[in-house]
Formats: structure tokens, C-alpha cells, sequence
């Protein structure tokens, strides 16, 4: 199967979408062939499929997530290239907004997509524009061969207009978590708490800041790495980005692993990497989280300042009850989100998308 892979992100950079997209990629070997059609920029990264980028459009950066002028310009050119080229190919599998442009493939050249679904795109527009979104977004959904949805509640809002959706959750796209002396930090004597990503306002770094100031052991270290924060407070440390392979790292040394999100229905990629690590959990008890993580191996906590505050403070004390959730939560990393296992839902996915084109052909 000749297959035509369209991410309208820079690729490859270390973010959620650009990940799961290389992770797919490289389950597919041998299962598919065909190229990937992605942004100009990001750094080369060694897949099994060819990549060919669009021509940078001149005075253009990187887009950040979401829409912007920017994207829309190379959304244009992504389109003006799949529309030249699709004939080549049995399928498109689109990302994002690129099921818009693999929607008017099908209709102009008769191409079947698959539609990866890693959000509703809709939900992140207002006015007319988010209007117009719901719309395509319907049609899309209505017209792929099929869904590939990574998280429950995107597979139950897919199953809504098509009936054809597979559940792929994301896995880490480095998997080692070495032994770390915190020494190497400077963290020798700490118990540490450790919050991985962006500092964007939905991730509630405002909010774990507030609850770990009311917290009063002086062992406790609260650490944020993925960003810069102007922080005064005492025994706070602000890190940098870093790359997801030294995160783990970081991950590695810590203690405790938190995630005070304050809402979404996505499934933030930091968690599989969390469970991976083997570490504790404490997370807000929204659906971003327990649709992945349940109490057996984290503690789902409702956004209340005082309670996290307290949980924190209850489960530094007690090394014996840390290691226990840390063992479960790699228990379940193992059988559910570890790479084999992403692995062979990948495959298994594209083994029945590929017999659905097959029975089509026939009926044609």
C-alpha cells in the first residue's frame, strides 16, 4: 500500500503531534510505503519513509500550535502539492487540518483518507472560523475510511460520524529511563517534585505553585522543566527545555511526577512518559488524565490548593507508598503504552484499513 502522509507541523521538533507522528511512522516499516509531506522546518530525523517539504514561504517562522496566518499559508501550499501528487498514491493519512485538504483530495481525484485525529479542531476556534471548522470537521470525519483517535473520549466524539474508528494511544519516543544520581542536579538531600512541560495557561503551573507554597517541609524541591517562569519563591527551580531524551533523566532522578492541568479531554504525552518512568503520579482528576491514569497507580486529585498541597506532603513521607504506585504504573506502561505495544496496534490498524481498501476495490 502506497500511502501519503500529510503533517502540517514542523517536523521533526520534540511536541506532542510531530512525536506521535514520527512514532507511527517508524511502527509502519515494512507495512507501507510512500512519503511524508510536512512544514519546512524542524530537524531531520531518520524514518522509513521519504520526507518532502514544502518550499519555504519567504519572512515565514515556525507555527506555533494552533491557527494562525501562517499555517494557513502553508495549508494552501499543502494543498496545491496533495492535489498534484495524490494520484500516485492508494491513501492519505492526514493530520489536523490536513483532513480538510485530504476531504477535498477525495473529492477531486478520488484518493480514500484516514483521518488521525489528535483533537477537535473546532474546539480551538471562536466566531465564524469555529463555525466553519465544525462543518469540515463533520464532513471529514463523515467521508475517512477511517478514524485513528488517540484518546477514549476522541474515539467516542468520532464514533459520532463514523463508524470505523481505531484507538492508538501515543507512547514516548524514547524509552530509556536511566539510573540518575541527583547528585548531577544538585538535588542531593531533596525529595523531588517534578512538572515536565510547557508553561502555557491550561497546564495550571500557576496553580501548583500556589499549592506547593503552602507546603512546609524543607526536604521538598519543586522543579518545572520545559520553561521560563519568573519565580520567587523558596524552594522552587526553574529549568529549561530540554530534549525529551534528557527529560527522562530528569524524570529518573525526581520523586514524585505531578500534572495540575486544569482542563482538556487530550491526554498530555508527558503522562506516558511519567508512567514509563516508574515514578508517582499526582494529577488533576479531569478527563485529560483519568482516561489513562486511575487510582491504582496515581493520586486524582480535584483542583483544591490545600489538598494537593497536603497529598504532596503525605506521600514524601512515605517512601514505601511511592514505590508501590511507581511499580503499578510501570506495570501498566508495559501492557498498555509501551513501544512494542504501540507498535502492534499500528500495524494492526493498517493491516485492516488495508483490507477496507481492498473490499472497496472489489465492489468497484
Amino acid at each position: 500500500m502506497k500511502v501519503l502522509f500529510l503533517a502540517p507541523q514542523p517536523f521533526f521538533i520534540p511536541r506532542g503531534t510531530p512525536i506521535a507522528v514520527a512514532n507511527l511512522l517508524r511502527a509502519l516499516e515494512g507495512e507501507v510505503i510512500g512519503k511524508l509531506l510536512t512544514l519546512p522546518f524542524g530537524e531531520d530525523l531518520e524514518i522509513p519513509l521519504e520526507i518532502e517539504r514544502l518550499d519555504r514561504i519567504p519572512f515565514t517562522r515556525p507555527p506555533r500550535p494552533g491557527f494562525s496566518f501562517t499555517k494557513f499559508l502553508y495549508d494552501v501550499e499543502l494543498l496545491e502539492e496533495v492535489l498534484r501528487q495524490a494520484r500516485g498514491y492508494d491513501l492519505i493519512h492526514a493530520v489536523e487540518e490536513a483532513n480538510f485538504i485530504a476531504l477535498m483530495a477525495k473529492k477531486l481525484k478520488g484518493i480514500p483518507f484516514v483521518y488521525d485525529m489528535d483533537s477537535i479542531l473546532s474546539e480551538q476556534l471562536r466566531g465564524p472560523l469555529k463555525k466553519m471548522a465544525e462543518s469540515l470537521e463533520k464532513k471529514a470525519l463523515k467521508e475517512a475510511l477511517g478514524v485513528v483517535a488517540v484518546s477514549p473520549s476522541l474515539v467516542d466524539y468520532a464514533r459520532r460520524f463514523n463508524q470505523q474508528v481505531f484507538y492508538l494511544p501515543d507512547t514516548p519516543f524514547w524509552q530509556e529511563y536511566p539510573e540518575v544520581d541527583k547528585g548531577r542536579f544538585g538535588w542531593e538531600g531533596k525529595t523531588v517534585v517534578l512538572y515536565a512541560g510547557n508553561f502555557a495557561p491550561y497546564q495550571g503551573v500557576d496553580f501548583l505553585l500556589d499549592a506547593f507554597s503552602l507546603t512546609t517541609r524543607d526536604d521538598l524541591l519543586l522543579v518545572l522543566l520545559g520553561g521560563e517562569k519568573e519565580v520567587n519563591l523558596p524552594r522552587v527551580e526553574v529549568l529549561p527545555p530540554v530534549s525529551p531524551r534528557r527529560v527522562n533523566e530528569y524524570l529518573a532522578a525526581a520523586d514524585i511526577l505531578v500534572s495540575p492541568r486544569l482542563s482538556g479531554v487530550n491526554t498530555p504525552m508527558k503522562i506516558y512518559s511519567y508512567l514509563g518512568a516508574g515514578k508517582p503520579i499526582v494529577a488533576s482528576a479531569i478527563e485529560s488524565h483519568t482516561q489513562v491514569l486511575t487510582p491504582d497507580v496515581a493520586l486524582l486529585l480535584p483542583l483544591d490548593r490545600e489538598l494537593w498541597a497536603r497529598k504532596i506532603e503525605e506521600l514524601a513521607r512515605d517512601p514505601v507508598l511511592r514505590r508501590e504506585l511507581g511499580r503499578r504504573a510501570r506495570e501498566v506502561f508495559e501492557r498498555e503504552y509501551s513501544w512494542e505495544r504501540f507498535r502492534r496496534r499500528a500495524r494492526g490498524i493498517y493491516r485492516e484499513i488495508d483490507s477496507r481498501l481492498q473490499s472497496k476495490e472489489r465492489r468497484v
